[in-house]
């Protein structure tokens, strides 16, 4: 009778797990269909925002503040920050307001100009969202810029598992008025 009871808990703890195990598979499956669908939306998103700004903002300056930013420009992010401080001033290009030519910044501070920006979310979206997953893009309705732009990275997550937060990247961006 106790090897019955013994059986039929070890049975039952078994069956609970593979049934919590599939639900979270079936949720993860849900949420990367879902995302997948959404694509085609996200692309004209992106279209119509880099119109807009190629047509009103294209020559504006911006100050990105960097809050985190992936593993690919991270050492740079380390040193091209000056004084402590995470926010940017840079134009459409890259160009930051105190760049001197051939500067070790520069692949850094071309990332964070809009035009990389853009191209960034199109290479997010092409990616897929088992790759790259977009959390938040927010793009300003009047000039079309980037505002806000979130993503993790799945890939440098799966390779990183000691250092997750070097696979997401943060940014808010505003237009300069000086």
């Amino acid at each position: 009778m106790k090897k019955r009871w013994l059986l039929f808990v070890i049975i039952l703890c078994v069956s609970i797990c593979c049934s919590f195990a599939w639900f979270i598979v079936s949720l993860s499956l849900f949420e990367i269909i879902k995302d997948y669908a959404n694509i085609p939306a996200q692309k004209q998103a992106l279209e119509d925002a880099r119109y807009l700004w190629e047509t009103t903002a294209q020559d504006q300056q911006y100050i990105v503040d960097v809050e985190n930013i992936d593993e690919e420009y991270y050492m740079q992010f380390i040193a091209c920050h000056r004084e402590g401080r995470y926010n940017y001033l840079v134009d459409g290009d890259g160009l930051a307001d105190d760049m001197t030519p051939d500067d070790y910044c520069d692949d850094f501070y071309h990332h964070l100009g809009m035009r990389a920006l853009f191209d960034r979310i199109a290479a997010d979206l092409k990616a897929g969202p088992t790759q790259v997953e977009i959390l938040r893009i927010e793009y300003d309705p009047t000039y079309g810029y980037v505002r806000y732009y979130e993503t993790i990275n799945l890939a440098c997550m799966r390779g990183s598992l000691l250092f997750p937060g070097h696979c997401i990247n943060k940014f808010s961006i505003t237009q300069y008025q000086p």
